[in-house]
């Protein structure tokens, strides 16, 4: 008797119908797309809804936006993995997308990135896409040692090499609130 792994099963929101069904396409297979709608709101419901194991979020989408979405989706179901999926390569978006424990693709590399983002965030791991700058590479990082920091602060298990944090580093990290440090 052999025992299936099931497919992850993924929300997706955008805008734009022709990216949803590229998505789908390059997702085919791989994943299980339970929903692709048009904005936030829908994504919220899909989510309350479907509870896909995955939402992948358009941070720019008309009345509700991916981050509000995000945010929304936290309070629905806090184990759904989010993933945002951007045209824009903003510094700022990538770190506070690492700062909700989000996964970043800029949609450039999304051939390249996403299903490897899917993956990393479905282990509770954190990506961002490589194009997303130097600087918001490195401001990812840091959210991400500040994420981990957090994380083996509040849990006896330990979820890696321990971070030695410097002045600066241990700022940053009490200055995060979404976590409770």
């Amino acid at each position: 008797m052999m025992n299936s792994v099931p497919i992850p099963r993924i929300v997706l929101a955008d805008d734009y119908q022709p990216m949803l069904e590229e998505i789908s396409e390059l997702l085919e297979g791989e994943f299980e797309i339970v929903a692709a709608v048009a904005d936030g709101a829908l994504a919220v419901d899909a989510v309350a809804n479907l509870k896909p194991d995955a939402v992948l979020l358009d941070i720019h989408m008309p009345g509700i936006g991916g981050i509000e979405a995000a945010q929304r989706i936290r309070h629905v179901d806090p184990s759904v993995k989010i993933i945002f999926l951007t045209i824009g390569r903003d510094p700022d978006y990538v770190e506070l997308a690492t700062a909700m424990g989000a996964n970043y693709v800029v949609k450039a590399s999304m051939g390249r990135d996403l299903s490897i983002a899917i993956k990393k965030a479905l282990t509770g791991r954190l990506f961002a896409s490589s194009d997303s700058g130097e600087e918001g590479l490195r401001l990812a990082q840091q959210a991400i040692t500040c994420f981990r920091y957090a994380r083996s602060a509040t849990s006896s298990a330990m979820v890696g090499p321990s971070p030695v944090l410097i002045k600066r580093e241990r700022f940053y990290c009490r200055s995060c609130t979404w976590m409770g440090a």
